[in-house]
Parts: C-alpha cells; structure tokens; sequence
C-alpha cells in the first residue's frame, strides 16, 4: 500500500523499539577513518551509538553534505554512519571495478553491522536500492530521496538534457569551473530556476563540496551499478518499509523515477516538498531531519 504523506508521522517511541534516548553532545561517540576495499581504500565517518543509520551521498558530493543529519540522528540515539564513494571526497580510488552495493557491504562488514536504515541521495538512493536487492536481511527501512534509478533513460527532461550535453562539453574540455556550474544550475538551482534562488551562502558551500571532489577526482570511476537485470526490472522484490521524497522544482525525470518507485513498491511512503530542488538535504535540513525521524521511528 502507498501512502502520500503531506504531514509527519506521528508516533510515540518506547523503551522496547531498538531507539536509544537521545545522548549529550559533548559524550557522542565518534570516529572516522579508511576501510579497504580491493586496491580502494573508502573513507567513512560515524558518530553516536545505536540503531544504525547509513547515509549515501549524491553524485560529485561527498558525505559532508549528511554533516546536519549526521549531528541529528546521533543525538537522537541512533549511530550515524556516511562515506565517500569511488570517486568522491577523501576516497582514495584504486583500479580494481567494484560494485557500489559491494562497498556498502564492505563497510557494514568492516564496522560489525548486521542491518541498517539506509538513507540515500540521488546517486546514493541508487547504490541504497542495488543492495537491497543484493541483501535484503541487512535492511531495516530505506529513504530515497531526489533519487535516480538503475536501468532508466535520461533524460526525459528537455532542459536537463541540453544541460548534461554543455556538461559533457565542459568535461572534454577539462573545464571544471564550468562543469561544476552547469552541474549546479541543474540540480543545485534547478532545471528551470535562477541561480539565485539559493542563499548565497549554502549555494557556495555546494559549490565548494562539488568543486574539492571534481576537481580531486576529475576523470575517476564511481563504483558501479547493477546492470543485469537493472533495479528497475526488480523493484516488486524490495518488501522494506521505503520513503520517498522529492522536491517540487526538481528535473522532470526525478518526478517520474519517484512516481515508478510509488506504483511498484509494496510498501511505500511519500513526502513531497514544495520550493526545493535535487539537493534538498541542504535546502531543508531540519524539516528533513523530522520527516526522516517519524518514518524510522514509525
């Protein structure tokens, strides 16, 4: 059954759910660190202690962009866990091809996880989705937000296509700046949306998370996908308890993955925020923060 959620969940939490009482800032246990991997070696960051929590960051960020959710759900009782992807932040890239539901394996294992929530952007929701399908024993509850899909044609969306194509431009030419522009005018701003339309401040702060990981990684791998068959062609399997949520001014392909994933999920939610675009995690953190906290504690 799907739900269409326009207000928050409203449950209570008792001492028997798994959920700790929230923890003193100044007492959060927290680490960070290198997991190898075949010839990569991935860093990851945790903080608190708890339920675990596993957040996947979007394409060419890195997972400092969790950094409000990292510090919210830790004092809220659960361990908070995010990482850097091939290709991204201060992931120190190998050769050897590997899957990305094979790294989030490789840091569960290494961190002595038996499940998690997952929590995915974009990019990240996809590699969530992969493996679920690889394993779902290891998955409590999934959220995917602004979230792309394995196996789906881009782009549906006109503007965004013109945009991918100067981006593609821009990467023969070794552009970054310009890269990381287009980048951010479609998904940071939104297909057909000002570049002011974001405080300045966070738009920057974007600018400089995507910059650093471009500019470290230009021309590196990401891990992979599974192609064969794609997660599109097995969503009816994923039996998990899943939030979807998007924002309003997103690409139109984002709109359509979310409506795929609402008609093929058996057990989906939904949370639609109006005024905000691909990267909503940063836009609105706090009312993110509160809707990601009802729905796993629900």
């Amino acid at each position: 059954m799907v739900w269409i959620l326009n207000i928050f969940f409203v449950v209570g939490c008792s001492s028997d759910t798994g959920f700790s009482t929230p923890f003193p800032v100044h007492t959060l246990k927290q680490s960070n660190g290198y997991i190898k991997f075949e010839d990569h070696q991935i860093y990851y960051e945790t903080k608190g202690e708890g339920l675990p929590i596993i957040f996947l960051h979007g394409g060419y960020l890195h997972c400092g962009m969790w950094e409000q959710q990292m510090d919210f759900f830790a004092a809220k009782g659960f361990r908070a866990i995010s990482y850097d992807d091939l290709g991204h932040g201060k992931t120190r890239d190998g050769t050897v091809k590997v899957f990305g539901h094979e790294v989030l394996l490789q840091i569960l294992d290494s961190l002595n996880i038996q499940k998690a929530h997952l929590v995915g952007l974009s990019w990240g929701a996809m590699i969530a989705v992969d493996f679920c399908l690889q394993h779902p024993e290891k998955v409590e509850k999934m959220v995917l937000i602004s979230s792309g899909l394995n196996g789906w044609e881009y782009f549906q969306d006109s503007l965004a296509a013109m945009n991918n194509q100067l981006r593609q431009k821009a990467k023969e030419q070794a552009d970054t700046t310009n890269f990381v522009e287009l980048f951010m005018r479609n998904w940071t701003d939104g297909p057909s949306q000002k570049t002011d339309r974001l405080d300045s401040s966070l738009r920057n702060s974007i600018r400089q998370i995507m910059t650093k990981t471009v500019t470290a990684h230009w021309g590196k791998n990401w891990s992979s996908l599974v192609q064969n068959p794609p997660a599109r062609l097995q969503l009816e399997q994923i039996k998990q308890p899943v939030l979807l949520v998007k924002g309003s001014l997103d690409a139109l392909d984002i709109h359509q993955i979310t409506d795929i994933y609402q008609k093929k999920l058996d057990n989906a939610y939904r949370f639609d925020i109006p005024n905000v675009a691909h990267t909503l995690t940063m836009e609105k953190p706090d009312l993110l923060n509160e809707v990601l906290l009802d729905f796993l504690q629900f």
